[in-house]
């Protein structure tokens, strides 16, 4: 099968999550392309990137599934583009099954906690019923040895196994897409309803 994975950081460098999930794709046979760049933002891939061109060679290879890992710095801008970029790159696809993984957890302290419910929102909005929530995937991989020092990026070993989690994810799960679903529930719940 062709998997086709659009990312940013996290799927950037070979002991990136993503480089780690596109590594398990090909061992079991699937033939991968991976387009990621660090500093990548969905809303930035379409307008300083010549987006919708890379997109069109990417569709025009026909993947028969497509893994879209951005969000993370979508955190704090604007809602609405966001959500038009992400329906953007989801649609360049109309052939292929695509999914999203959402942005990973992130320490308390940071603004990428406080900001990352809204980028979970949209993303749940427009990737549903196949975007996953990694919220739940990475809470206990906050620290070291799992997450490097910069709090955002993982370590080889964080992304071993984020990308091992990540294919039980992927591969219809129902538990882990349960799990998913109630902690994005409770993260909306809790930064704006209560």
């Amino acid at each position: 099968m062709r998997i086709y994975l659009l990312g940013d950081s996290l799927s950037s460098g070979s002991s990136s999550p993503g480089a780690k999930f596109a590594k398990l794709l090909t061992a079991q046979g699937h033939e991968v392309r991976v387009n990621a760049k660090v500093g990548r933002s969905a809303y930035g891939f379409l307008r300083l990137e010549d987006g919708a061109n890379q997109l069109a060679e990417a569709a025009a290879w026909k993947p028969a599934r497509v893994y879209i890992w951005l969000g993370t710095n979508d955190i704090g801008l604007a809602i609405g583009p966001v959500t038009t970029a992400m329906r953007r790159i989801r649609d360049a696809f109309p052939g292929s099954e695509v999914w999203a993984f959402g942005p990973p957890d992130f320490p308390e302290w940071t603004e990428e906690h406080a900001l990352a419910g809204l980028v979970l929102g949209a993303m749940l909005g427009v990737y549903e019923p196949r975007f996953v929530n990694l919220v739940p995937l990475t809470a206990d991989m906050l620290e070291a040895p799992m997450r490097a020092s910069d709090g955002v990026h993982f370590t080889a070993a964080g992304g071993t196994e984020l990308a091992k989690r990540m294919m039980k994810a992927a591969s219809g799960g129902g538990f882990w897409r349960m799990l998913s679903g109630v902690a994005l529930g409770a993260m909306v719940w809790y930064f704006f309803f209560r």
